[in-house]
């Protein structure tokens, strides 16, 4: 019994040897210079035609979808209605609105009704809310053209209002919504 411990103890030795003397010749690049991937798909800003904000170029369905159930929707309509909808893995938020351009580059949506999906894939956006007050959504954002004729609405909300609160964290620091 003595030899078995003396044997595992030994082969765990050597194991953790081989381990410290590799990350010995790791040579670590400082945290400035390590290079890190943006989560959101970056497009330098020359590669296609900004256009200011208006009704017209709004209008329609835009969306961003990550894997694993996570993502954006956001729907506006003609008669000025606005459907945002967050896909958060098991679950997806909805909130209902009118939407108002406050100028060429901010996005607001009065919010009238929310409600929790208990999933992302089929979700309903037409009944089941509850009411919401002195709730709205305010973004920055930007229309881009691209050369393929591919829309781009990028937007980075500013302020988040949910029933009175502030609710910072609902969406990413920048958003690019594809047009659909």
């Amino acid at each position: 019994m003595l030899k078995r411990r003396m044997n595992i103890f030994a082969v765990i030795t050597g194991i953790l040897f081989v381990f410290v003397a590799a990350s010995s010749c790791i040579k670590e690049k400082p945290a400035e210079e390590v290079e890190t991937e943006p989560l959101v798909e970056e497009v330098p800003e020359d590669k296609g035609d900004n256009i200011p904000l208006d009704f017209e170029g709004i209008r329609g369905v835009w969306q961003l979808f990550y894997p694993d159930g996570y993502g954006y929707e956001f729907r506006f309509y003609k008669n000025y209605r606005a459907v945002i909808t967050l896909r958060l893995n098991t679950h997806a938020l909805v909130f209902r609105g009118i939407y108002t351009l406050e100028d060429d580059q901010t996005i607001r949506v009065n919010l009238s009704e929310m409600k929790k999906v208990p999933q992302t894939r089929y979700i309903n956006i037409t009944s089941g809310y509850v009411k919401t007050k002195s709730s709205y959504f305010l973004f920055k954002g930007r229309l881009v053209k691209q050369k393929n004729g591919q829309r781009t609405l990028i937007v980075s909300p500013t302020r988040i209002v949910i029933d009175g609160n502030n609710s910072d964290g609902y969406f990413e620091p920048r958003i690019r919504l594809k047009a659909q």
